[in-house]
């Protein structure tokens, strides 16, 4: 009998922007003059980030040609807690791959601390951050297994009827919707839990933060996207001006931007190239010392920033990436993970990845669609004095910083931000979307 392991993460992201005003007591909001709003601090930590996190954003943007949302983070939870009861070769493997150390303690010690700090000053904003192993209930977990996760992961193993498919769907799908506050709802069907299905390990990562610098809501405007350099699309602007970190980068023929969340520990980048259909090559170049390396030279400059409002969900199987990467033991039925429960992992019984897939969802806008106030504005009329301009009116990738350890939370690209149908680009002499953005007709 073949037993079959399916890793599920699980992950959604809303990013707010709130209504314009000084200082509103009941929400202790302030504005960006406020010296609590002070950015000057900003640097990349000395490990930020790692090799993985570009490695599997580049992988799956080349399978997928719109819009991208990635965690790495969370694949990362739930893989850990797979190489916390392996053991020969697929342990090997894990150390290859994730660059994991020998020593499972001093890898513990690091997540422990990783998770620790991502959930500081939760005051600032909403972060939930989760992992739980159910296991078939006739097979007893070993207390060494259940006891490091518990404690450096804080994950607990849960016993489950797998033979009652329904059952299982919905006690899985139950804890998803409480941990994503009711943003994925069904993760799993009864449908999709196989016969032969004996563990699940699902991993959710739900982040809602507002931004330091807000943008008003006078200035949202409509304006044309370039989808390609000869393709629109008519989307809504959110437009500030503001102090930001600001980087302009010839390596990557791109600029780079921060927009801080509240609370100083998170940052929203983005990295827009300089020319309109230059994200596939930006994608192809960019790895973990070029970008490091860019976010060292930013610096804090006044802004005209000009990005579009966008909201889409994406969903990915990478079992394939992994094993292109090198992971192949775990999705044989020669894996070894013998440190998880009894009674698996040699004779007759083996336990073995079957599925490794992820859901995403994010959100960039106003908080609420009833206080968006669209408004015609032309970006040629500034709305202060700036030393650089910053449209996000093309292609671009971003990412999601936790500023004080490293860790990406989130990373994706834009293609299209409402994923409808482009029209082509009128012609019009002397002017560019990237100068004016104007509204294209339907």
């Amino acid at each position: 009998m073949r037993l079959y392991t399916i890793i599920v993460t699980i992950c959604i992201i809303n990013g707010v922007r709130l209504a314009e005003q000084a200082t509103d007591p009941a929400n202790n909001e302030t504005s960006s003059n406020n010296e609590d709003d002070d950015d000057t601090d900003y640097r990349p930590v000395m490990h930020w980030s790692d090799t993985f996190d570009w490695h599997l954003l580049k992988a799956i943007s080349n399978e997928h040609h719109n819009n991208v949302l990635i965690s790495p983070l969370s694949i990362k939870l739930a893989l850990v807690i797979l190489y916390e009861g392996s053991e020969g070769s697929t342990k090997k493997q894990f150390q290859s791959v994730m660059q994991y150390p020998e020593d499972k303690n001093e890898l513990r010690e690091q997540y422990k601390n990783l998770l620790t700090n991502l959930e500081k000053y939760k005051d600032d904003y909403i972060i939930n951050i989760g992992t739980r192993l159910f296991l078939e209930s006739t097979i007893p977990p070993k207390q060494a297994y259940t006891a490091a996760i518990k404690s450096a992961y804080n994950t607990i193993v849960q016993p489950t009827n797998f033979s009652n498919p329904i059952e299982t769907g919905n006690i899985i799908n139950s804890w998803v919707e409480k941990l994503t506050d009711g943003h994925i709802k069904e993760l799993i069907n009864a449908e999709e839990i196989q016969d032969d299905s004996l563990l699940v390990v699902a991993n959710a990562v739900y982040f809602k933060g507002k931004w330091r610098r807000k943008f008003p809501i006078d200035n949202t405007h409509q304006g044309g996207f370039y989808v390609s350099p000869t393709k629109v699309v008519n989307v809504e602007y959110m437009t500030n001006t503001d102090t930001y970190f600001y980087g302009e980068s010839k390596e990557l023929d791109a600029k780079l931007l921060r927009l801080p969340y509240k609370g100083r520990n998170f940052g929203f980048f983005i990295v827009l190239p300089n020319s309109k259909g230059g994200l596939s090559e930006l994608m192809n170049s960019i790895n973990l010392y070029t970008l490091k390396k860019q976010l060292y030279i930013m610096d804090e400059r006044k802004v005209d920033v000009v990005i579009p409002k966008f909201k889409f969900e994406f969903s990915a199987g990478y079992s394939k990436i992994l094993q292109d990467f090198g992971l192949l033991a775990m999705f044989t039925n020669t894996a070894s993970f013998p440190g998880i429960a009894r009674g698996v992992g040699s004779g007759s019984k083996w336990l073995f990845v079957n599925d490794l897939k992820q859901k995403t969802g994010i959100e960039f806008n106003e908080e609420g669609s009833t206080a968006f106030a669209a408004t015609e504005i032309q970006l040629g009329n500034k709305f202060g004095e700036s030393d650089a301009i910053f449209n996000a009116t093309h292609p671009f990738l971003f990412f999601i910083e936790h500023q004080e350890t490293g860790s990406i939370l989130f990373s994706g690209k834009i293609v299209n931000p409402l994923e409808g149908d482009p029209v082509d680009l009128p012609s019009r002499s002397g002017e560019t979307v990237e100068e004016k953005p104007s509204a294209v007709s339907n």
